[in-house]
């Protein structure tokens, strides 16, 4: 009978041995240069397990910061992102990392349209203001996002408190932009015509100057008074007669806008009147297959299924007139984007939207919004089957 037992256990022993190894074979150590392993291996799932692992237990080391921002990337959707670096934020001990942090936490969120969260996220960032901070751009990010949330006032103190360390001609142009705003809202017009001034002697060759043209034609027009809208429209024909700024004013004008304009809209106007709630964002279409929605194709390089996470795109516009949405598509297609025009009917309402890309994954359409926006176009992930 001992010899039989001995067996026995030697069987068993070995089944253990087996099993475990079975357990265990594809077990990957948790260090942040396995994680990178498996993303070169294009296992983007299992990378990102590894990735938040070692973030429990790591909070200390120098790297932190940096493994928690890639680990973010990898994630299926803004929402997700955002509630990783929520949960870590605290850990993060060096201020320009923790900044940088926020700062990211922040764009998410007004990617999807949550201004109050983002504004926290900025105030976050911002605590403390001085010459450190004076070129960062999303200074002057902050007093779009209060005017979009309809806080004149907290826009306004906000510019008076960043005032003083703001440098660099396009930071100084947007802060006389957004006070251009404020007034006109407020029906100001003795101090928004200074703001414009401004901007007109100091800052012609800035972004902002035609941007404050468009924004007065604009105002005046919705006042029904054409000739005052005029001088700003003449100005835009003779010395910006290809921009969009002149496009969409002409539009206007002439009456043909349908009464909106897609241009300097906020993400609500974008998506052509729907706000991008954290539904929409989460929403995916993994229950399809990438070529059984009507009018799409498979993207060449799609990575596999363990990293789909549904099928995406990136809107860049809504336009209530179709030549709006063509001139944006000929623009893009000038700087080696292939966009599409779809068109949609919201409340009523037609709309053409202006999408780049077909069929991505979460993380492809991730990588183009950044394309984009690194080319200076701004855009939203929209999942492709809406």
């Amino acid at each position: 009978m001992g010899g039989v037992d001995g067996k026995i256990r030697i069987v068993l022993f070995i089944f253990a041995l087996c099993v475990s190894g079975v357990l265990f074979a594809d077990k990957s150590p948790v260090t942040p240069e396995a994680a990178e392993t498996l993303e070169k291996e294009n296992k983007f799932d299992q990378a990102m397990a590894v990735y938040e692992e070692w973030l429990k237990e790591n909070t200390a080391d120098p790297r932190f910061s940096t493994i928690l921002r890639r680990c973010g990337e990898l994630k299926k959707n803004p929402s997700a992102s955002i509630e990783l670096y929520t949960q870590y934020v605290n850990a993060v001990r060096d201020p320009a990392q923790k900044r940088a942090l926020y700062r990211e936490t922040a764009l998410l969120q007004t990617l999807m349209g949550d201004y109050r969260s983002a504004l926290f996220s900025f105030e976050r960032a911002f605590d403390a203001i001085d010459e450190t901070v004076g070129r960062d751009p999303w200074l002057t990010a902050v007093p779009a996002l209060y005017i979009a949330c309809g806080e004149t006032e907290k826009a306004y103190d906000w510019i008076v408190r960043i005032d003083p360390v703001v440098s660099g001609r396009g930071l100084r142009a947007e802060l006389n932009y957004s006070l251009l705003e404020i007034y006109l809202i407020r029906g100001e017009t003795e101090y928004a015509d200074r703001a414009f001034s401004i901007l007109a002697s100091e800052f012609r060759t800035e972004e902002a100057y035609p941007q404050a043209l468009f924004r007065f034609g604009v105002y005046y027009i919705s006042r029904g008074e054409k000739k005052n809208a005029e001088t700003y429209r003449d100005v835009l024909e003779k010395d910006y007669p290809a921009a969009l700024e002149t496009r969409a004013l002409r539009a206007l004008w002439d009456g043909t806008a349908g009464g909106s304009i897609g241009l300097l809209a906020d993400p609500h106007d974008i998506l052509g009147g729907e706000r991008f709630s954290e539904e929409a964002v989460q929403k995916t279409s993994a229950e399809k297959s990438p070529g059984e929605a009507e009018g799409k194709t498979q993207t060449g390089d799609q990575r596999g299924g363990e990293a789909s996470g549904g099928s995406w795109r990136v809107q860049v516009g809504s336009y209530a007139v179709r030549e709006n949405a063509v001139y944006i598509v000929k623009d893009l297609e000038k700087i080696r984007f292939q966009a599409d025009i779809v068109e949609a009917v919201v409340g009523g309402k037609r709309y053409f939207r202006v999408f780049v890309g077909r069929n991505l994954t979460a993380d492809e359409a991730q990588t183009l919004l950044a394309k984009l926006q690194d080319a200076g176009v701004g855009g939203y992930l929209f999942p492709a089957d809406k």
